[in-house]
């Protein structure tokens, strides 16, 4: 059997011993690293040298082990860089034959609840009722198209997990786990259904196959520095109440980042859930109250960026980090170029709001940012976030394929981009 012995947790950038553990029978290991050789050896200890470049940034690393004869006896993946749940969920396509009265199980491994609150299935991006989730009656489909099913589950500590399957067209009645999903931008919010978007991605240089579209919730993740409370308490009643302001999205989650991450090691960060606690305060309420729901400032805020990107990626839904900045230094590990690019790489925006005198010189390292000093300009920030939210629709393709190599092909209309 083989087995990493190396869990590369957190955010990780940088040489880094790995080591694995092979079978007996096993005559050498081969590390890959996004597909391109980075070790081989031929005797234990199974131990390597990985070198995963300065800044950080999603990868792939793939360990396989050959016997005597040079015959494949063992292959293992580890993605690094990519969000951790602590809620994993999975479906599966219960056995029969055809597309009438067939069935799917979804199960779930949870550290934060035995049972979801809520759980929201969807069929080729149609809601599908699921009283009992063990056993989920699928509605009548055509075993030579491909289908999407997704369940969404929500557990009453705020966590939540995602699965995913397809099945039917070349498949048949196989289900195919790897998927990928990124965002995309269109202007209108409206893409056409997934046969039509033939050659419009692409990844590694080969046409990706468009499995689902859809929409979704947004998640919008905050950072704001020790000053930014202060500057929008003085704005108070400048935005309307409720969870709901963002007009283009049914539920966006308003999380306010507090990040610290030691280089190499496990990512450390806290997420504060501040208007779901407090659903009649609204956005401003939440900056207003930051410095109130955690032990100190946040001087990290590259740190925090990074943290609060793993964050709004992790269910694949419409999202975006904020970074509110008012003109102090920042201690962070990571910098802004860093965080920046990691951001790109797993397909979040990045928005930075000045919301201090001393911003702008503070915001040339993010790429300059928008000014929020005033009860106008913090409306038109709001407004122009809210549409970029709109603008955000999921895409899923087939293959479990590194975000950053996704790219838009020369039959995608004008008129869409790859979220970033």
């Amino acid at each position: 059997m083989l087995t990493f012995l190396t869990l590369l947790l957190g955010i990780v950038s940088g040489p880094r011993l790995v080591a694995l553990s092979a079978g007996a029978n096993t005559a050498e290991v081969e590390l890959l690293l996004d597909g391109e050789r980075v070790g081989f050896r031929q005797a234990p200890p199974w131990e390597f040298v990985v070198d995963f470049g300065d800044a950080p940034a999603p990868h792939h690393l793939d360990a396989i082990a050959r016997n005597t004869r040079g015959a494949e006896i063992g292959r293992i993946r580890q993605r690094v860089n990519f969000p951790r749940l602590a809620t994993e969920a999975a479906l599966t396509l219960l056995p029969g034959q055809g597309g009438v009265g067939r069935a799917a199980r979804l199960t779930w491994e949870s550290s934060v609840g035995a049972r979801p609150d809520k759980v929201t299935v969807s069929f080729d991006g149609e809601s599908l009722a699921a009283p009992d989730p063990e056993r989920i009656d699928l509605p009548t489909f055509v075993p030579e198209r491909l289908h999407f099913l997704r369940a969404i589950l929500d557990f009453r500590s705020g966590a939540s997990a995602t699965a995913e399957i397809t099945f039917g067209g070349r498949h048949h009645d196989n289900t195919e786990r790897e998927l990928t999903a990124f965002p995309v931008r269109v202007a209108g919010g409206k893409l056409p259904p997934p046969e039509a978007m033939k050659g419009w991605f692409f990844a590694d240089g080969e046409s990706m196959q468009v499995v689902a579209v859809e929409e979704g919730d947004a998640t919008v993740v905050f950072v704001s520095d020790a000053d930014g409370p202060p500057a929008f308490r003085r704005m108070r009643g400048v935005l309307p109440g409720g969870t709901g302001f963002f007009k283009g999205t049914p539920r966006v989650q308003t999380l306010l980042a507090y990040g610290h991450i030691i280089a190499g090691k496990e990512t450390l960060f806290k997420v504060f859930d501040v208007v779901a606690r407090n659903p009649g305060a609204g956005l401003l309420a939440a900056l207003e109250d930051a410095g109130g729901v955690t032990d100190g400032p946040c001087p990290t805020f590259a740190d925090a960026v990074v943290a609060a990107g793993v964050f709004a990626s992790r269910d694949s839904h419409p999202r975006a980090v904020v970074l509110v900045l008012t003109g102090n230094p920042d201690a962070s590990v990571q910098s802004a170029k860093a965080a920046r690019s990691y951001l790109a790489d797993l397909g979040v925006p990045l928005v930075v709001w000045l919301a201090g005198p001393a911003a702008p010189v503070a915001a040339l390292e993010w790429g300059g940012g928008v000014p929020v000093k005033t009860r106008a300009a913090l409306r038109a920030a709001v407004k122009s976030l809210d549409a970029t939210l709109q603008e955000q629709r999921i895409v899923w393709i087939e293959g479990l394929t590194l975000p950053q190599s996704v790219s838009l092909g020369s039959s995608a209309p004008s008129g869409i981009e790859i979220a970033r």
